[in-house]
């Protein structure tokens, strides 16, 4: 917020500018980099950074996105839990209840679910390149508030988490998960966040 207020982001954008600055693209772009830079065993480490980042984007980045349209905007909006039911929600719970309670998935489902997982990473890569095909870079206006949140998602958010994991990670930390979570702060914005911004701010 002191960042926003600094650049004299429109009182109607900030929230949109925190939310951007703060939240990453833990699973669509977040996996399947992962499992590309770090093999199919990081991915468990890169849920966990989607767990604690969708918990905090549906309650305090959806606070601030509302409060863009409504400045007394409530912290829970009515029906706020079901902005949690989505498909990595769900297929998250699922999979941390199995592993709670010892059960294996059977061979044929796993094989086929192992060739669905297979499919993530090029279908999102391509999705990526659709949608940067179609930008104008014309219309595309380099402001500061721009450049700030370009700054943060690619070079401060991934500095900080160095910083935090260097300084505070526990000895004998797998350097693993320290790698994974210092990638996953440097994802672009998450997917939602313009969808949700277009609806609420309309």
């Amino acid at each position: 917020l002191p960042l926003a207020k600094l650049l004299r982001v429109p009182k109607g954008r900030r929230g949109v500018f925190m939310t951007v600055c703060a939240f990453t693209n833990t699973v669509f772009i977040g996996v399947p980099m992962t499992e590309m830079l770090f093999g199919a065993e990081a991915v468990r480490y890169a849920y966990i950074a989607f767990l604690a980042n969708c918990i905090l984007f549906w309650t305090f980045g959806m606070f601030w996105i509302r409060r863009d349209a409504q400045r007394n905007a409530a912290f829970f909006s009515p029906g706020w839990w079901k902005q949690w039911i989505t498909p990595p929600m769900i297929g998250l719970a699922a999979g941390l209840a199995c592993i709670l309670l010892g059960w294996k998935t059977p061979d044929l489902p796993a094989r086929g679910m192992r060739l669905l997982a297979n499919m993530v990473s090029p279908l999102a890569l391509i999705y990526c390149g659709m949608q940067i095909g179609t930008l104008k870079l014309r219309a595309l206006r380099l402001d500061a508030s721009l450049a700030a949140m370009c700054a943060m998602r690619f070079i401060v958010a991934p500095a900080l988490c160095i910083g935090l994991c260097l300084a505070f990670a526990p000895a004998g930390s797998d350097p693993l998960l320290l790698r994974v979570l210092v990638s996953q702060s440097a994802m672009p914005s998450m997917a939602p966040n313009e969808a949700i911004s277009r609806t609420t701010l309309r």
